[in-house]
């Protein structure tokens, strides 16, 4: 296979190799199963350069099988904003609950 010298991947894809995912970076809070089955939402408390957020990101298999972060599949809250996101999701939860069953 021929590949550009300016390819900025070229001696990985030359050898083959296959990249290491990334590491899950903080605390994983908790991981929820998706129902594509291998995929999976994970929520993690984590810092960047001094500053801690939360993170939600689907992560699903890699071509190689192992877990990958799913590009544009995520976001971060910051931690000011945590309390008015929890109000929401809590409100999101009682207008679910009184919500008319759905056959």
């Amino acid at each position: 296979m021929w590949v550009s010298p300016n390819h900025p991947d070229r001696d990985r894809l030359l050898n083959r190799q296959q990249p290491e995912p990334p590491a899950e970076q903080g605390r994983l809070l908790v991981a929820l199963p998706r129902k594509r089955g291998s995929e999976e939402l994970r929520v993690t408390l984590a810092e960047y350069e001094g500053h801690p957020y939360v993170s939600l990101r689907v992560w699903a298999p890699g071509t190689d099988g192992r877990p990958w972060p799913v590009k544009g599949k995520g976001c971060s809250i910051r931690i000011a904003e945590l309390a008015d996101v929890a109000d929401a999701l809590l409100d999101a939860q009682r207008i679910v609950d009184a919500a008319p069953a759905r056959v």
